[in-house]
């Protein structure tokens, strides 16, 4: 089911946004944590982490949605993969305002698309990564995770256009 319990298409991108980011957004929207029990009938496979690798290894290859993030715009170099795309945005790269340029106008398609935030969680995902081993929490990551969705689903380029992804995180 989708959105509001309307059925989602096969290839719409709400179906490629992962379940664990939307639960971890329902948990900070409803401001109270659910257990597993009330989220899935299943046990989850690995830590949230790992789920959230998996499922980028198989959204970054395919072919619809690279040619839905090239309608965006948002740089003119060409990428075969959304992974490419990432590294003209800074992800695993060095930091340069190009790369800060192209964040931010991921940024900006974010506001409105799953696809494109998507992409944004996985950018800061190293960031996130990071505050959690520094806290040394095991329930952290959802709630950084959903705290980074909402933060990116709300963020104003226009009033701190530098450094966005140390902004977002």
């Amino acid at each position: 089911l989708g959105r509001r319990g309307e059925t989602a298409r096969p290839n719409s991108v709400s179906t490629t946004v992962s379940r664990a980011v939307r639960l971890a957004v329902r948990w900070l929207a409803h401001g109270r944590a659910m257990n597993h029990d009330q989220t899935t009938s299943r046990p989850p496979r690995g830590s949230l982490s790992a789920r959230l690798d998996r499922e980028w290894n198989v959204l970054r290859c395919r072919p619809h949605l690279i040619a839905r993030a090239r309608t965006w715009d948002v740089t003119s170099a060409p990428f075969s993969d959304l992974a490419e795309l990432l590294a003209l945005a800074g992800h695993r790269t060095a930091r340069t305002p190009e790369a800060n340029a192209v964040l931010g106008r991921l940024v900006e398609v974010a506001r409105e698309d799953d696809l494109a935030s998507r992409l944004v969680v996985q950018r800061l995902l190293p960031a996130l990564l990071a505050i959690v081993r520094r806290r040394r929490s095991r329930t952290g990551l959802e709630e950084l995770i959903g705290a980074a969705w909402l933060a990116i689903r709300a963020y104003r380029t226009d009033r701190r256009p530098e450094r966005i992804a140390a902004n977002l995180v």
